[in-house]
């Protein structure tokens, strides 16, 4: 059964090496192998191999170049090496080591190298796996061959690129991870918040491996830096409810929305948005006046910027945010049927860089008819006749924020779209109380048979309330409480929406 998960209390290291493997069946389409973090892994191998003097080919050559441009990721910081002995260790044709490809004798070929970069390409947007072999002690995984012949019997494209690159994520480089305040860096910070993240799974009911391991991975090689502790964890905790795939398959509505690379995957054609199910959470934080307005109905009461969870984490914890006085953090719960409609109607600014091309393009991609408003406000993004608008934002993880302008037709227009809003946290002269963590609520649409016949049970034992009063608490859970306790923030009883399975 899955299971929402509450606030964590750390751990992590990286995970080492992990290989994407081929069986060899023809000579030429031979597979690669993938790592994640250290340990590298390879592929397939046919023959032993030949003594001959590895030769090295660098980035920048035509065949990364397009394939680069066609897909936005950026190949050019791999370096390719024929005749290597490495892949026949493992018995592999071909293997990707760290930011190194190897080919073996006669195995440097085009279509074993758009093999090979296709790897790169599907880790990027689809996230590294864990590996589901072992070869002399590297983790090899063999799961994902399908989806990168898919890749590399592509047809290649020459285009011009409208948008910047992905860097592909190759292994954490813990030493960039900082948390504020402590005294512990690089891998000591690493390995002491590994040792409290699976004591926190473990409490939490959930299997490390299949659960926290790979977002702790990703958390822990980023740029970010992190307020305190207690932030790293809110950051984590929201990975694990919201971007986990079911079973390691289709991504989740708000990877899908809230990703660039989710973004981009769609502009590819590579991923459906699926506008007719699921929910969307969109996040920001804002002073309690503006909060207590949108609660009492008053026009025009939200504007601003808003989408980005890490984002708004930073301006909560942080001094950067314009929100005198106390702070809150609000969690906009959407249908992803509501939300394709305000972007396919949003605004964008007269010159969209940034990541705004790629968001027109997967939007012309699924909508028939789209066709690119221009108008927005260059600078703060802000559209002029009530519609969203979209400004490009190099910080956070979805390379764009929705703008809202100061007057009230774009703040009509957005909340009339949201299902529900709910305070998270709240910010003031004292730190930091978090009343709910992040994805942790759910909606109608993610409440199973059984758990809807509890309801109806025990709505026939209680007192009757009014349709007003229903609606208000639908609208609004926890919007009017001022108790500073920490509503079941330790409690894993929720379900994970993300769609982790709990062990």
């Amino acid at each position: 059964m899955s299971e929402k998960i509450q606030q964590p209390e750390a751990e992590s290291q990286s995970k080492v090496g992990v290989a994407q493997k081929k069986q060899s069946q023809q000579k030429s389409k031979q597979s690669p192998y993938k790592t994640r973090e250290g340990k590298l892994g390879p592929i397939q191998a046919k023959q032993k191999p030949i003594q001959r003097k590895v030769k090295q080919s660098n980035g920048g050559d035509q065949l990364k170049g397009v394939m680069s441009t066609q897909y936005g990721v950026d190949l050019s910081g791999y370096t390719e090496h024929q005749n290597s002995s490495f892949p026949a260790s493992i018995g592999a044709a071909a293997a990707i080591q760290g930011k190194n490809i190897h080919y073996g004798p006669e195995e440097y070929t085009e279509q074993n190298r758009k093999h090979e970069l296709g790897h790169i390409i599907d880790n990027t947007f689809n996230g590294i796996p864990k590996g589901d072999k072992v070869v002399n002690g590297q983790s090899i995984d063999t799961t994902r061959e399908k989806a990168v012949d898919k890749i590399a019997n592509t047809p290649l494209q020459r285009q011009t690129s409208l948008s910047p690159l992905i860097t592909p994520q190759v292994a954490p480089v813990i030493q960039r991870m900082k948390i504020k305040g402590s005294k512990k860096k690089g891998k000591r910070l690493i390995a002491d918040l590994k040792n409290k993240a699976k004591q926190w799974a473990k409490d939490a009911g959930l299997n490390w491996e299949q659960n926290v391991e790979e977002h702790f991975n990703q958390a822990t090689s980023s740029d970010i830096v992190f307020h305190n502790e207690e932030a790293f964890f809110k950051a984590l905790c929201y990975d694990v409810n919201c971007m986990t795939r079911q079973d390691g398959g289709e991504p989740t509505a708000q990877e899908a929305w809230t990703t660039s690379w989710g973004w981009r995957a769609r502009a590819n054609g590579e991923r459906e948005a699926n506008p007719e199910t699921g929910d969307v959470r969109l996040y920001r934080t804002m002073s309690r006046d503006e909060y207590d307005a949108i609660n009492n109905g008053e026009s025009g009461s939200l504007s601003g910027h808003l989408g980005d969870f890490k984002q708004a984490l930073r301006y909560l914890y942080g001094n950067g945010g314009k929100a005198a006085g106390e702070k809150v953090l609000v969690e906009f719960i959407i249908s992803r049927t509501n939300l394709n409609n305000l972007y396919r109607n949003a605004t964008f600014p007269e010159e969209s860089g940034g990541f705004l091309p790629v968001i027109a393009e997967a939007l012309q991609r699924e909508n028939k008819g789209f066709l690119v408003k221009r108008g927005a406000s260059g600078n703060e993004g802000n559209s002029k006749d009530g519609s969203i608008g979209l400004k490009s934002e190099s910080g956070g993880e979805v390379g764009h924020s929705i703008a809202i302008g100061s007057g009230a037709k774009t703040s009509q227009t957005f909340l009339a779209s949201v299902s529900e809003y709910n305070i998270l946290a709240y910010s003031n002269n004292d730190g930091v109380t978090w009343e709910q963590d992040p994805g942790t609520i759910r909606t109608s649409g993610e409440i199973t048979e059984e758990e809807k016949k509890d309801a109806v049970l025990r709505q026939q034992s209680e007192p009757q309330r009014s349709p007003e009063g229903n609606r208000a608490r639908r609208r609004n859970r926890g919007g009017n409480r001022t108790g500073r306790r920490n509503r079941g923030g330790n409690r894993t009883g929720r379900r994970n929406r993300g769609g982790r399975n709990r062990k």
